[in-house]
């Protein structure tokens, strides 16, 4: 198991990451990958005999959601990407700021 994480960490850290935030970034992934995996096995009562009445907002996007029964993926590869995305704007910002260090020396 340590070895599969210290390379992980290692990929991280060859990218550009910082060391004090790589623990992090593995952690918020490993959340996000374990929630899906819980939620895609989630019966969908949960959403069964919404009441547009009471609750307008949730029939209206349960209305307009993808009834094929991917939810869970959609809503995966939706939150993966947005995760990516997030962590490359911020190896962005970091090489940014370390580009300006050195500039500035």
């Amino acid at each position: 198991m340590h070895a599969m994480y210290n390379q992980v960490a290692g990929g991280l850290l060859d990218a550009g990451f910082r060391s004090d935030e790589t623990l992090a970034i593995i952690t918020a992934t490993e959340s996000f990958i374990l929630g899906s995996a819980l939620d895609a096995a989630a019966p969908s009562v949960m959403f069964d005999d919404v009441r547009g009445d009471i609750n307008p907002h949730l029939a209206e996007i349960l209305r307009s959601a993808d009834d094929t029964g991917r939810r869970a993926d959609q809503a995966f590869d939706l939150g993966m990407q947005t995760l990516i995305q997030g962590f490359r704007t911020r190896l962005a910002e970091h090489a940014d700021v370390n580009e300006g260090a050195a500039l500035a020396r």
